[in-house]
């Protein structure tokens, strides 16, 4: 049995109850056994994503998430959930996300589908890895980058908050007391961890993404700056950032997070927010020293 990238997995039938491999969905009635419950599809079109495993984690006790696997394995798959998974990641367990089924495959969706149901229609079983470590459960703190322009500054006009002020900062974050990185924006940070980012800031308003005009490669190439390397490229301590933004701060979100300066890994781009500073928005602090 391997994952999506071909990577062993350390048994054919193990449940992610521990943080790391298959996703089987328990009735009231099913015990753990073997046995029972069904098994979820790990195919595109079943809504296997990272939004559904990051729910997994959470509700297994993982508060970063995971990421999921897509698992092949030969023979007849074990019974399934046979419908299409909606999560939109802000769920508090998988059961709140909806089923639907898939014009063309099937009809209805059920519990339990047998192998005589499923195959032609499934090939692949759902898994996960769940985050762990010091990292997964680890204090978030952020702040507003001194560098480049025009991070750490007050905009007269906005665009992307119609044309409102604007505190507009490219993110760094700090895990467990660690040095702060950037915060990567690849991996699903959009508007929603965005507003949560800037209460953090503590701008009670919230805010967005900020995409008009924000640089995305660091300020100097020669390394001066200690949170980028050689290339240029911001170091990351704080990557697949998924919010629901009702969260108090980043930390309650799911996220792959680098206490160790070992795991800081380059961004393709860092995230930009543009942070509403009327209705009782907070001062920017003065840019801290990188």
């Amino acid at each position: 049995m391997t994952d999506a990238d071909g990577v062993p997995l350390p048994d054919p039938e193990l449940l992610a109850l521990y943080g790391f491999g298959l996703i089987k969905v328990l009735t009231d009635s099913d015990g753990l056994s073997s046995g029972s419950g069904s098994y979820l599809c790990g195919d595109p079109w079943a809504g296997w994503n990272a939004a559904a495993a990051n729910i997994v984690c959470r509700q297994l006790g993982y508060p970063a998430g995971g990421d999921p696997l897509r698992v092949w394995r030969r023979g007849d798959l074990p019974p399934l959930l046979l419908g299409k998974l909606g999560c939109t990641g802000s769920e508090s367990s998988l059961s709140n996300c909806s089923v639907s089924a898939v014009p063309g495959k099937f009809d209805a969706w059920e519990l339990s589908a047998p192998a005589s149901e499923t195959a032609g229609v499934c090939f692949m079983l759902a898994g996960v890895r769940c985050r762990d470590g010091l990292g997964a459960s680890a204090d978030v703190a952020l702040r507003a980058a001194a560098l480049p322009a025009p991070s750490n500054t007050t905009t007269a006009s906005d665009p992307s908050l119609g044309a409102s002020p604007a505190f507009v900062a490219r993110l760094e974050a700090s895990i467990a007391g660690s040095a702060f990185g950037a915060v990567c924006a690849e991996g699903g940070f959009d508007d929603a961890a965005a507003d949560v980012a800037c209460r953090s800031l503590g701008f009670p308003a919230g805010g967005v993404m900020f995409t008009a005009g924000a640089a995305v490669s660091a300020p100097n190439s020669d390394g001066a700056d200690p949170t980028a390397d050689i290339r240029s490229s911001f170091l990351g301590r704080l990557g697949a950032v998924a919010c629901g933004g009702g969260e108090a701060s980043l930390g309650e979100c799911a996220g792959w997070r680098a206490p160790a300066g070992a795991q800081l890994v380059p961004c393709r781009a860092a995230v930009w927010v543009a942070c509403r500073t009327a209705a009782g928005g907070a001062s920017p602090a003065p840019p801290s020293p990188l």
